[in-house]
């Protein structure tokens, strides 16, 4: 759009200079370079508006985020929806999720890719006295995830959207019967456990979502949430896991 406001505004230019030379001949003129004029200032101050003059617009950024980021619960609740159908899915989240407004919007995402039998819920940690000198990441341990499975013996499906402990490999869900445990999914990959793709590979988590390589930034969040996964994610599961292992753990 900042091209059409500058070629509006240069056009705009050539047009009041066309008429302030007409305008001894033909008086009219003079209103119509006042409403040419016009033009020009709104679409200077459109031009400065989408250049950032005046500053980002955060609630317009806030909501493209937010658009973005649960683009990625829909593609992950389609997928899962082949694997495991009309099962209850979990979602586990950080604790405040019940008042997180991005982490509802994921919800009500998956939910529109999987079916409506989706609930959230956190880990059952100890509280600390400042969570933001240890974040949630860094306090989640295999034995916090394994009291969870047992916690949702009932769960078909399981979304992680706090990634995997960092001692992952101690978790008993790895060594359990596959065919009695949920499908296990992973929302991104934290980056702080190794071995991610070779537990794709074997079928022990059914999928992940990565940023793709070409990733796009600055585009706004289409309301489509394929076409909004596809400007900047990646869904990789067992069958795509070598062509991306270079961009997983």
């Amino acid at each position: 759009m900042a091209f059409v406001y500058g070629a509006i505004m240069l056009i705009g230019l050539f047009g009041m200079i066309a008429c302030s030379k007409k305008q001894r001949t033909n008086p009219s003129m003079q209103t119509v370079a006042v409403i040419i004029f016009v033009f020009v200032v709104i679409a200077g101050i459109l031009l400065m508006r989408d250049l950032g003059v005046f500053g980002v617009n955060n609630s317009k950024r806030f909501e493209t985020e937010r658009t973005f980021y649960a683009s990625r619960g829909f593609v992950a609740g389609d997928y899962l929806k082949t694997l495991k159908p009309n099962g209850k899915l979990v979602i586990l989240a950080e604790p405040d999720y019940a008042t997180n407004e991005t982490v509802k919007r994921l919800v009500e995402a998956v939910k529109d890719g999987y079916g409506s039998n989706v609930v959230i819920t956190s880990l059952d940690l100890p509280p600390v006295q400042n969570e933001m000198d240890m974040p949630m990441s860094m306090r989640m341990r295999a034995k916090d995830f394994d009291k969870f499975f047992e916690t949702n013996s009932d769960a078909d499906v399981v979304i992680s959207a706090i990634g995997l402990p960092e001692d992952a490999v101690r978790m008993k869900y790895w060594k359990s019967n596959k065919d009695k445990r949920p499908v296990f999914f992973l929302l991104y990959d934290s980056g702080m456990v190794s071995g991610i793709g070779t537990l794709i590979k074997k079928g022990d988590i059914a999928g992940l979502v990565i940023s793709s390589p070409k990733a796009n930034y600055e585009a706004s969040a289409p309301s489509d949430p394929k076409k909004a996964f596809d400007i900047r994610y990646i869904l990789v599961t067992k069958d795509n896991v070598d062509q991306y292992k270079d961009s997983i753990r």
